[in-house]
């Protein structure tokens, strides 16, 4: 009998990259530190991209499904990421590509300070819909794109 096998990912996270962690189509995003990291999920894992634009640790990333269309998408929807940080900034990123494709900020929350982002979630009945919960207790509902 095989006994199971761990593989260790590149980067050392911190305790705000916790929630920090997404799978799809054999591929592995996770936060570590200021970045969010792409691996593939294989035996090693394979860094895939490492994506930078967050001034703030990362607090959570999600993908979306293959369906969402953006406004600028060209020749096909491409494999988007949708990553938060504790300031409650959030970036969507072509993963294969290593761009990103927009920044939303967050309005201020109490007393004007930032508040941090605390999960993500893509609409799947309303694909380019993306929810994103802060810790001010706001949920907001981002339209990225259009029917089409």
């Amino acid at each position: 009998r095989r006994a199971p096998m761990a593989s260790i990912t590149p980067g050392h996270p911190s305790p705000e990259n916790r929630n920090a962690l997404d799978w799809r189509e054999g591929l592995v995003a996770y936060g570590c530190q200021l970045l969010v990291c792409v691996v593939q999920a294989a035996s090693p894992p394979q860094l895939i991209q490492s994506l930078s634009g967050h001034r703030l640790r990362v607090a959570c990333v999600k993908f979306a499904g293959r369906a969402v269309r953006t406004l600028d998408d060209g020749e096909g929807a491409p494999l988007m990421l949708a990553s938060a940080d504790t300031s409650g900034h959030v970036i969507l990123w072509d993963v294969l590509r290593g761009t990103a494709l927009t920044h939303l900020a967050h309005p201020a929350g109490t007393a004007g300070k930032p508040s941090a982002a605390l999960c993500l979630h893509w609409l799947s009945s309303q694909p380019g819909h993306l929810l994103c919960a802060h810790a001010s207790g706001a949920v907001l509902l981002w339209r990225l794109s259009h029917a089409g």
